[in-house]
């Protein structure tokens, strides 16, 4: 009895030992299978990208957190070349040529898990991360009728009313001659003017001295941390979602108002203090067509949905275009001069005018094109046949493919050697360059430039923010001469604001 009750103890420490080692075991002779049989072997990338996510997730983190998305992208083009394992079935493509190829409306790849994370809760049906091709087809049709050109015309005196308090809030800084943190008050503006879309009424971002009205502009920022880093790992987000001691710590974009508003409309269609169509009429108006489809819930997602993305991007945008101005307060003359001769309307530009003008395009579209949008990688699944990239590369069915929109938009090979330099002029016909050669050029670059993606999932409000865009740059640059005071940087532009005097 003693010599056995002497041996138990080791005994039991062996089996402790060995339970451990083999899960261990295990786990490496899978994730060892579960990467050869990725068929990537091929795609030059890291070590650990064959086995797990984690590469990818730490170099999500390290451009969100320092705020450098491009810098990343770009050091993992440098070390790796245009195509790149960043995963055990994931790929990366820097190459511009293949835009067309893995978002071409010809390819209908459906849309990888790296979207689960923008979902609220429960939801599978908003435009941005419903997955396959046929389903997103038939949601967008629901609602490509409030977002058409005809539709367009019909929200221009919403965007006529936020640019007025635009106006009036700048006119108050030059009475008063006190600074302007002009950021903010282009986040109030972008967040209110989509609020007057959507539901015909704004958040109130804009009134008195400016606040972020229901902590949206906060909300929104969080969310997008979070999406882009947790859509690098898309099974976190099922574990924030699901598991209660986590879902608290998830932050969440919705703002409880936007369900009150879209209650009361479904009760009252046509509210007497509402006489033009908003956005959230025209979804109303297509449940009473097509109520399975678009039902209560799905309508509360597309106007929640669009409130977010409406306001996110053209704010940062936007703060792109008032960093720059703010440091060339040369260009702001350009623009001046350009908006004077064309005699825009007052007291605000009309889309029309606006949008034909060569050198406020160019300022737009540049603004555009150098702000980081949230996603790493716009990602996409390889279909059945796989798919071939345009220098020969094959890709495997099932493979998460993808292309990072910071990098492609500042890609040399498309934009010039100073692609990572604000040039409006770059989207104007240069004095030796022949009007050929410039169509060319320009086509390039619009079929390759991912602000808004590319192919059949362009993001449906893209005439939305250009509206809101073209008459607040068109309007304020007529009236207003903004010159810095003090540091220039993302998020915080102030100035001082001087009236224009006209010739």
């Amino acid at each position: 009895m003693d010599i056995v009750a002497g041996f138990r103890p080791q005994g039991v420490a062996q089996w402790a030992l060995f339970i451990p080692l083999t899960g261990i075991i295990l786990l490496c002779s899978y994730l060892v299978f579960s990467s050869r049989r990725a068929g990537l072997s091929h795609i030059p990338g890291p070590f650990w990208a064959r086995y797990t996510d984690a590469w990818a997730l730490y170099n999500a983190w390290k451009g969100l957190h320092y705020g450098n998305k491009v810098e990343v992208q770009r050091g993992i083009q440098a070390r790796y070349g245009d195509i790149v394992r960043t995963g055990p079935r994931s790929v990366t493509v820097f190459d511009p040529a293949a835009v067309p190829t893995i978002y071409g409306v010809r390819s209908k790849l459906d849309k990888g898990n790296a979207y689960v994370p923008f979902r609220q809760a429960g939801v599978t049906t908003s435009l941005l991360s419903i997955a396959d091709e046929k389903t997103h087809s038939q949601y967008r049709k629901l609602v490509s009728n409030a977002y058409s050109m005809t539709s367009l015309k019909g929200y221009e005196p919403y965007v006529d009313d936020m640019v007025k308090r635009f106006v009036e809030a700048c006119n108050n800084h030059a009475n008063t001659r006190t600074p302007m943190n002009l950021s903010l008050w282009c986040q109030y503006y972008c967040f209110d003017v989509v609020s007057k879309i959507t539901m015909g009424k704004p958040l109130g971002s804009m009134d008195g001295e400016g606040h972020d009205a229901y902590g949206l502009v906060q909300r929104v920022r969080a969310f997008g941390f979070y999406a882009g880093l947790v859509s690098q790992m898309p099974w976190l987000h099922k574990v924030f979602q699901d598991n209660p001691l986590m879902r608290k710590t998830r932050p969440s974009p919705f703002v409880p108002v936007v369900r009150g508003i879209v209650q009361a409309r479904l009760l009252n269609p046509d509210p007497e203090d509402q006489p033009r169509p908003d956005l959230l009429s025209h979804f109303v108006a297509t449940h009473g067509g097509y109520p399975e489809l678009m039902d209560h819930k799905q309508i509360l997602i597309s106007t929640s949905g669009n409130l977010i993305a409406g306001g996110l991007s053209p704010s940062a945008a936007f703060d792109e275009l008032c960093r720059y101005l703010a440091t060339h307060p040369e260009s702001q003359d350009k623009l001046y001069q350009e908006l004077q001769q064309a005699q825009c309307s007052q007291p605000v530009a009309s889309y029309d005018e606006a949008k034909n003008l060569p050198y406020l395009e160019g300022t737009i579209r540049e603004a555009y094109r150098l702000h980081s949008s949230t996603s790493f990688n716009l990602q996409r699944v390889a279909g059945a046949a796989g798919l071939t990239l345009p220098n020969g590369v094959h890709i495997p069915q099932g493979t998460n493919i993808g292309c990072p929109a910071g990098a492609i938009n500042q890609n040399v090979r498309v934009f010039g050697d100073d692609a990572d330099e604000y040039r409006p002029e770059r989207w104007m016909r240069a004095k030796d360059e022949t009007e050929e050669a410039y169509i060319e050029r320009r086509k390039l670059m619009d079929r390759t430039d991912m602000t808004f993606g590319q192919g059949s999932r362009t993001c449906v409000g893209k005439y939305i923010a250009f509206l809101e865009f073209f008459k607040a740059a068109a309007t304020l640059l007529a009236q207003f001469k903004f010159e810095r005071t003090g540091e220039v940087k993302k998020g915080k532009v102030v100035v001082n604001v001087v009236r224009r005097v006209k010739a």
